[in-house]
């Protein structure tokens, strides 16, 4: 993330994907959307889905961002969610991991190097199985 509220930096999380990158292929993405108000109303369905279909591309999603998690969870995705500068985030696992519909796929890590962990885990399958449909989630 590029604003304020973001607790690790850059150079920390590049070296999370280094390490990651040893096992499988890394992205860095960002749910920040640059297009103008009056264009995002005009495609918002399309945007929405395309986004989630990104989402559903990857194993498994490390974020930062609540909406990060949304999509991830919304594209079957598990997803992992490391701490920013305030509390929707720690708020919101804790609300999805109480859901048993969201039970396995969402994580909350406490450091880069346990969403590393977590990561390795989720990727090797030993903590992750195949997805069941989320009809409706939206």
């Amino acid at each position: 993330r590029r604003d304020g509220e973001k607790l690790y930096e850059n150079e920390d999380i590049d070296k999370m994907m280094s390490e990651l990158k040893k096992i499988t292929k890394v992205d860095r993405i960002d749910t920040t959307i640059s297009t103008k108000y009056t264009e995002l109303k005009k495609e918002l369905k399309s945007i929405i889905e395309n986004t989630i279909e990104q989402f559903s591309k990857y194993k498994v999603v490390i974020t930062d961002r609540y909406h990060g998690t949304i999509f991830s969870l919304a594209s079957n995705t598990p997803t992992i969610v490391i701490n920013s500068t305030d509390h929707k985030l720690s708020s919101g696992v804790d609300w999805f991991k109480d859901k048993e519909e969201f039970k396995g796929y969402i994580f909350f890590a406490q450091s880069l190097e346990e969403a590393q962990k977590l990561a390795e885990d989720i990727y090797s399958c030993l903590l992750y199985t195949s997805p069941s449909p989320r009809d409706g989630l939206l």
